[in-house]
């Protein structure tokens, strides 16, 4: 298959090329200079693509100045646009629009699933609710997922990758109280899930790339410890975080707990469904 890959330079974007490589499809990567120019390109360079993955966005997690809102904006909300307008010129089409979102849609109270949930009356919530109503300008010419990413864990980059380093020397330790929310996925399990989707006509909308087992920042920091043998006594507190990122600390500071419901419903099997594999495997990598 021909796959058009926006984001391919990032954590998943990188580890999606390559499996993708790896199963003999034929990937196109769409840079930022794509995207700076103008829709009538965009539509020639994804001329008969038969899958669009778009994974770019600048990172969420830093002050959000009026500049930074902008930009988390731009990289979300109008690439996807341009992307669903030249999807809408091409002669022809792709069969499947998969296009990241993210768990930052919900609300931090109730359990959240795909069909039933509250909406984040926050920036996050709104900015997430934009990007995703940006992509259904298609609807009708081709499938359209909507990837609600919860935190990816891995090895090569992220938030444990970030984290290792100090807890290996013992100054680890939780966020704020640690009773938020910590929804979470292993990488293998984002690419797998991306491939189940491509290969399931019948997935479409919204779904959740969470790992089934709910767990708040607190059991994320004694699993962490306890799997690296070292202590995790500190915590970070949230006025450190507040005077750090500004309103952005509220992503560290609250969470959502997140039901997978539709990849479960569909089949799904997570190789890495509980935290305790997951981070054994990561930090096992990380030895060698």
């Amino acid at each position: 298959m021909k796959i058009v890959v926006s984001g391919s330079t990032g954590l998943v974007g990188k580890e999606l090329c390559f499996y993708l490589k790896s199963l003999n499809h034929e990937v196109f990567n769409l840079s930022r200079t794509d995207f700076s120019l103008d829709v009538a390109h965009l539509a020639q360079k994804i001329n008969g693509s038969e899958i669009i993955i778009h994974l770019s966005g600048e990172p969420i997690l830093q002050r959000w100045t009026p500049d930074v809102r902008k930009r988390l904006i731009d990289s979300r909300v109008e690439t996807t646009k341009l992307l669903a307008k030249a999807i809408l010129q091409a002669k022809e089409a792709p069969t499947t629009f998969l296009v990241a979102s993210a768990v930052g849609i919900y609300s931090s109270e109730g359990i959240n699933q795909e069909d039933q949930y509250q909406a984040a009356p926050d920036f996050l919530g709104h900015l997430v609710q934009r990007w995703e109503e940006a992509s259904q300008i298609v609807d009708g010419r081709c499938r359209i997922v909507n990837m609600r990413f919860g935190v990816i864990l891995s090895d090569k980059g992220g938030a444990i990758k970030q984290m290792l380093p100090i807890f290996k020397l013992g100054l680890g330790g939780k966020i704020g109280n640690g009773k938020q929310p910590f929804p979470w996925i292993h990488l293998t399990d984002v690419i797998k899930a991306m491939i189940f989707i491509i290969n399931s006509p019948s997935i479409s909308g919204p779904v959740n790339f969470v790992a089934p087992q709910i767990v708040n920042n607190h059991a994320l920091t004694r699993t962490l410890s306890q799997i690296i043998k070292k202590p995790a006594l500190f915590s970070i507190p949230k006025l450190v975080l507040k005077l750090m990122y500004g309103e952005a600390a509220e992503t560290l500071l609250k969470g959502q707990v997140v039901n997978p419901k539709r990849l479960i419903d569909h089949g799904f099997v997570f190789s890495y469904p509980s935290l305790d594999v997951a981070l054994a495997e990561i930090t096992s990598k990380s030895h060698s």
